[in-house]
């Protein structure tokens, strides 16, 4: 899902309840996560407010942010960032409808939260009596062919989403002056960042190759990830 000012959202669920919970998952620091949620939060509640809407009924946004590294700096693996407001006696928490979730895979502390956290970073199958659900899922992806396939067309239509999505914005963006040199940026930076999520979801290169990128567009992105490694 894309909205305005280059922001695409990874995974966008509607909960029971009418919550839309937005999950991102970063792997490089330096994102000035604090300020991203705030914006993701306010974006994914403008996106699905009708206009008209009365205040009292903006929905329920909920973001989960998981990193690869502590984004907090507080030592902690799950952190719940609330609205508060200052009283005489400390601080209260605001029912503002608005909740953020920090989770991260560096620090362990033997929950099966994090446990689970793990595993997320394994590109393996694996069997986890814990997780059956997910154990299950993964072997289905990565050993059928059924699995294969679907994976393979849903992060086709990604990529192709995505890079579509980041020529309008530079189109929108763009003037007359210098529009078809931005158009030619914007397919360029959304072809390499659909390989970089390629990458990430760990599809081989053979396989992001046979998918129209060239190998010039796949050795610039591991060029990029090995230097930050």
């Amino acid at each position: 899902m894309s909205l305005h000012r280059e922001i695409i959202l990874d995974v966008l669920c509607i909960l029971e309840n009418g919550t839309y919970m937005n999950i991102e998952m970063q792997k490089g620091s330096g994102n000035d996560d604090i300020k991203r949620n705030r914006f993701y939060a306010s974006s994914t509640t403008a996106a699905y407010t009708p206009k008209g809407t009365d205040f009292s009924d903006i929905p329920q946004v909920t973001i989960l942010y998981i990193t690869e590294y502590d984004a907090l700096h507080n030592g902690q693996m799950i952190t719940h960032v609330k609205r508060c407001m200052k009283t005489n006696e400390g601080y209260a928490p605001v029912d503002d409808g608005e909740d953020i979730f920090f989770a991260n895979t560096v620090v362990k502390d033997g929950s099966d939260k994090s446990e689970l956290l793990q595993l997320f970073l394994r590109k393996d199958v694996f069997e986890d009596a814990r997780f059956p659900a997910l154990s299950k899922a993964v072997k289905y992806f990565k050993e059928t062919e059924g699995g294969l396939g679907k994976m393979c067309k849903t992060v086709e239509d990604y990529a192709k989403n995505y890079a579509e999505e980041r020529e309008k914005i530079v189109r929108e963006e763009g003037r007359s002056e210098g529009l078809a040199e931005g158009r030619s940026e914007g397919l360029t930076a959304g072809r390499l960042e659909a390989i970089r999520k390629m990458l990430g979801s760990g599809l081989s290169r053979e396989m992001i190759l046979s998918m129209d990128y060239s190998e010039a567009e796949l050795q610039a992105v591991e060029q990029e990830l090995f230097t930050h490694v």
